[in-house]
């Protein structure tokens, strides 16, 4: 189940979390759809729902019949969508595949998988492998690329064992399986490019040596190589490779059964901690304080989000799964998932479901077994895993406010924490006035691990990435190849050229970058606080399942009227983002190459509904932070910016004792004089 943390400063967010995993949603389906597999349908991530005639899982709209697809149904507050079957339902509990979370069955830790050490790739590995395997005589096409390091050597990988770091023993083990199996196309594709791959690691060994480089082999011939080794390196870590290095992925999941998983197979739920986002991101900032140098934060976590169809809406928490959890927490991440989350409505509770997308993982077994023999079929279980022309004043009587020191635990102190293991001020986090303007004025920033950085700085290595499919392989223009080669021999580690390997682009940017400025955020907080909430705002609202989820602050307290107005305001950019962005994403082209389109219809309003759901996440998480700062006793429940009029604007600029124009003559003179007449210092040591 999941858990309330110990935690001070949840001391009176208990019951709030409470609700948090509670759900009116109920079954109710006929029993005719439910009895297998088959017929229960498949979850459909585009819709985050089932498609199946089994109305307990059925897609769902909210709002008017006609807002809703052609098949999905009109509904209410409440929805039968992802929805386990019940004691509602006409179906048997005995027969009905759709209670598989309430019955606890699914995988089981021991029998059908294993938890393991892993290896795995980062993305400079595999567009490395992918231009090489390009080079092949019949590997030409990204696909054929591709599918070769799925099917070939990432499945290999976690075979050869403790081996896994050696791309060269992973090619070799690659050949000889498929030399035992007589596929005489993946042989001389693995001979061909474990020379590739040595020539290519012996070169950037030789040039960083300051060697000549060796001369080339012609085409594709095999040719002889030793490998790259520092002195009494045997097998160790020492073992140099540049461009082609294979990670430990630190413990994950294999599949043991030597029948495989079938798709839409449940797997496990995702249990953990339970945390409100404010208290999420206070912990985060404690672990960074502690860890000045940590690069990368741990991943054992995952995002709560309440389903928009509940009667109580969307809303947000985060899952800490690295303490306590069920082994849902170390499926790995993936650009190809076989796994993904599905929250789930199981007897009046929500759940993380995990569940598999596709049989990979019964025809990866069946290939392992004919190799190695029953019993040892290995998988890696991967999880999807404005202008304004007003004046207008801040508000400057917020008060500052000052949390409650987070509880962490000795692996999240690090090194130089206080030997009493209280970590002193670096556990508590300090809010200052202006945090709260901030936070509305940079809402979509919220789940960015460090928001300043640019997305064209990253590097290999780095937490943040490009998107795989940003990548383009295939057939690179000799040019441009050899530029690569060259940039990889003198610098590896430095950044990549935006335009070469990677496109460097942030979507989410395109539109928000013209239409939501710095000046229109402003513009939009400043009419959430002298405009009223209309009937367009709460239709908007419950459009997108925003209720008392994610309306209400600490302790189910609805927020004030202009945080709703400001909301609803933002609602409305989002929705004409998602609207607008697809028509900017199809006119997008592979870099040199105008007459390849990126995206096709399809893909177009995938991305624009990502980044329309990402936006609704940040969203809900400033309303949750903002509630918290607001529920200190004696804050100021005004909006930030305010309307003036001109007789405000007035004093505001010259007759004001605070007023511009009597600071800038206080600084000229090193003091200045109120209106009354009243002499002030503007430094605190002159009198």
């Amino acid at each position: 189940e999941y858990i309330i943390p110990d935690d001070p400063g949840l001391v009176g967010e208990k019951g709030t979390m409470e609700r948090m995993l509670r759900t009116r949603k109920k079954g109710g389906c006929d029993g005719l759809h439910c009895q297998d597999k088959h017929t229960l349908g498949f979850y459909d991530a585009e819709k985050d729902a089932f498609s199946t005639a089994c109305t307990c899982l059925k897609a769902s709209c909210l709002g008017p019949k006609a807002a809703c697809g052609p098949t999905m149904k009109a509904a209410g507050p409440l929805s039968m969508a992802n929805t386990e079957c019940d004691a509602n339902c006409a179906c048997s509990a005995t027969s009905c595949a759709n209670r598989n979370v309430s019955q606890q069955k699914g995988l089981k830790l021991g029998e059908d998988v294993a938890e393991q050490s892993l290896w795995g790739i980062d993305c400079y590995t595999h567009q490395n492998i992918r231009l090489a395997l390009a080079l092949v005589e019949g590997m030409e096409a990204d696909k054929a690329c591709i599918d070769f390091i799925e099917q070939q050597i990432m499945r290999t990988v976690q075979r050869v064992g403790k081996r896994g770091w050696d791309v060269y023993a992973v090619l070799d083990a690659v050949k000889a399986s498929a030399e035992s199996t007589g596929d005489d196309l993946v042989v001389r594709v693995a001979r061909i490019l474990r020379w590739l791959v040595e020539e290519v690691e012996l070169l950037g060994a030789q040039k960083k040596e300051g060697k000549g480089a060796r001369a080339e082999a012609p085409g594709n011939a095999e040719a002889p190589a030793a490998s790259v080794q520092a002195p009494g390196a045997a097998g160790g870590w020492d073992v140099e490779r540049l461009y082609f290095r294979i990670y430990p992925k630190g413990v994950g999941v294999l599949c043991t059964n030597p029948e495989g998983v079938a798709a839409e197979q449940y797997v496990v739920e995702y249990l953990g901690e339970l945390y409100p986002p404010w208290r999420w991101f206070e912990k985060q900032d404690a672990i960074k304080k502690c860890n000045p140098n940590l690069v990368l934060p741990a991943f054992y976590n995952i995002c709560f989000e309440r389903p928009r169809d509940d009667d109580q809406g969307y809303a947000v928490g985060y899952v800490e799964a690295a303490a306590r959890g069920s082994y849902g927490s170390r499926l790995s991440h993936s650009c190809d998932p076989n796994c993904q989350s599905v929250m789930m409505a199981c007897d009046g509770r929500l759940t993380i479901a995990m569940r598999t997308t596709r049989p990979v993982l019964l025809q990866m077994a069946g290939h392992l077994r004919r190799k190695d023999g029953p019993g040892s079929a290995a998988a890696d279980l991967a999880v999807l895993y404005g202008s304004t022309d007003h004046w207008c004043v801040a508000e400057k009587k917020y008060l500052s406010v000052t949390s409650v020191g987070v509880p962490l635990r000795p692996e999240e102190m690090g090194p130089n924490s206080p030997d009493d293991g209280t970590g002193g001020e670096k556990l508590i986090k300090k809010y200052k006035p202006s945090f709260i303007w901030g936070q509305l004025v940079a809402w979509y920033k919220q789940t960015i691990y460090d928001p300043s950085a640019s997305l064209s700085a990253d590097r290999r290595g780095t937490l943040s990435l490009p998107d795989p499919e940003s990548a383009f392989g295939g057939k690179y223009p000799n040019a441009q190849r050899k530029h690569l080669l060259e940039m990889l021999e003198r610098a590896p580690s430095t950044m990549w050229p935006t335009g070469t390997i990677w496109s460097f682009k942030n979507k989410a940017k395109m539109v928000s970058s013209k239409k939501h400025t710095f000046t229109d955020r402003n513009a939009l907080l400043l009419r959430a606080g002298g405009e009223k909430i209309n009937d367009d705002d709460r239709a908007l609202l419950e459009r997108h399942g925003l209720r008392a989820g994610a309306l209400s602050g600490l302790n189910g307290k609805p927020l004030v009227d202009w945080m709703v107005k400001w909301a609803a305001l933002i609602l409305r950019f989002i929705e004409g983002e998602q609207a607008e962005l697809p028509g900017l994403l199809l006119k997008e082209s592979v870099p040199g190459r105008p007459d390849i389109a990126l995206h096709n219809d399809e893909s177009a309003k995938g991305e624009a509904k990502g980044v329309s759901d990402s936006r609704l996440q940040n969203l809900v998480i400033t309303l949750n932070k903002l509630a918290y700062v607001f529920s200190e006793d004696g804050q100021p429940s005004n909006a930030p910016l305010q309307s003036m009029d001109e007789d405000a604007v007035v004093r505001y600029l010259v007759t004001g004792d605070d007023s511009i124009a009597v600071r800038l003559l206080g600084g000229v003179t090193g003091g200045r004089k109120t209106n009354r007449g009243e002499s002030v210092s503007a430094n605190p040591h002159v009198q």
